[in-house]
């Protein structure tokens, strides 16, 4: 990539797809072309432009579109944006169901186990494989109401399961406002983001499906960072928590202690790496799925009141409120 303003401008893509840039000179000090690697350090400068550039970006190319061999998944992996990256599946959804070319992905994946993207693609391919290999209409497609009030959540009975494709695409994209104080600037529209992670949390009680693929769409979700918080990330390990206590059987939810699962979890979530406001608004997301669950049980798991369940998710909301670990029952301290 060539970036001709300041390399914070492309830091998305740079971030999508490990690309290295090309930089223009700027006007103080000494001006040179530079190649920056993805991981930010500068690897080769020049006074002028020259092809050797090109050259020496190349060396450093890592992502995983560099590494795929089949050209349709190297051409989808390749796309600037989860809407286009929907257009190219529509058009070329046979040959990224062959099964060579799923395989290919799932390599790509053990190779830069680091990767947020890549399990969000094989995601995307998993929901449309379950789905007999059609993609849901775009008309069709969820839309948030936005008019609600943050302490609210959109009405239960608009949730239907199976998980569509249309809207685990439409989760990773990045849900940015133009900043009030910066206008140059965007930054993550949190109480747009709620209204899409209430829907997933919904989806995540009532479609196992959803329940295995939440926590890989939270963590795709890349350029919502602002600075060094990262609510992505954290997203993703409170989705992860939450699945863990929805395969829970009784007894397990009675002791949850002794699962290394839910141990790790705990910790991690009680780091805070989130913004305060997207933390918050867990609070009323699993006060309501605490109320489902002990009043009607776990779809796929428990088919009865599961009352029980009730400790691990008061221990979940305590731990993300106050960013320090609760005592489990089980657990060795």
């Amino acid at each position: 990539m060539i970036a001709t303003t300041p390399a914070t401008a492309v830091t998305g893509l740079v971030n999508r797809h490990g690309l290295p840039v090309i930089t223009a000179p700027t006007t103080g000090g000494d001006p040179r072309w530079q190649v920056t690697g993805p991981d930010g350090h500068i690897r080769w400068s020049t006074p002028t432009f020259t092809p050797a550039l090109f050259t020496a970006a190349g060396d450093h190319m890592s992502g995983p579109v560099a590494r795929a061999e089949s050209v349709p998944l190297s051409e989808w992996l390749g796309q600037p944006d989860w809407p286009t990256a929907e257009r190219y599946l529509r058009d070329n959804i046979a040959d990224l169901l062959h099964p060579q070319t799923t395989q290919e992905l799932r390599r790509l994946g053990e190779q830069d186990p680091h990767n947020r993207l890549i399990p969000a693609y094989q995601a995307i391919l998993d929901l449309t494989h379950a789905a007999g290999g059609v993609i849901d209409p775009p008309e069709t497609r969820y839309q948030p109401t936005e008019t609600i009030r943050t302490s609210q959540m959109e009405p239960r009975d608009t949730v239907q399961g199976p998980m569509p494709v249309t809207f685990a695409l439409d989760y990773l994209t990045p849900r940015l406002k133009t900043d009030e104080h910066n206008p140059t600037t965007l930054i993550p529209d949190r109480k747009l983001r709620r209204l899409w992670d209430d829907r997933l949390l919904r989806l995540t009680y009532h479609d196992t499906r959803a329940r295995d693929l939440a926590a890989t769409l939270a963590a795709g979700v890349i350029g919502e960072h602002q600075g060094r918080v990262d609510d992505g990330r954290w997203n993703a390990t409170m989705f992860g928590a939450v699945a863990t206590v929805l395969r829970m059987t009784v007894d397990e939810a009675r002791t949850p202690g002794f699962i290394d699962a839910w141990n790790t979890a705990l910790d991690d979530i009680a780091c805070c790496t989130a913004h305060s406001e997207h933390r918050m608004h867990w609070v009323p997301r699993l006060d309501e799925l605490r109320f489902t669950v002990t009043n009607h049980g776990i779809p796929g798991n428990i088919n009865e009141p599961a009352p029980d369940h009730a400790t691990p998710l008061n221990i979940l909301t305590d731990t993300m409120a106050d960013c320090r670990p609760r005592h489990t029952p089980g657990r060795v301290p």
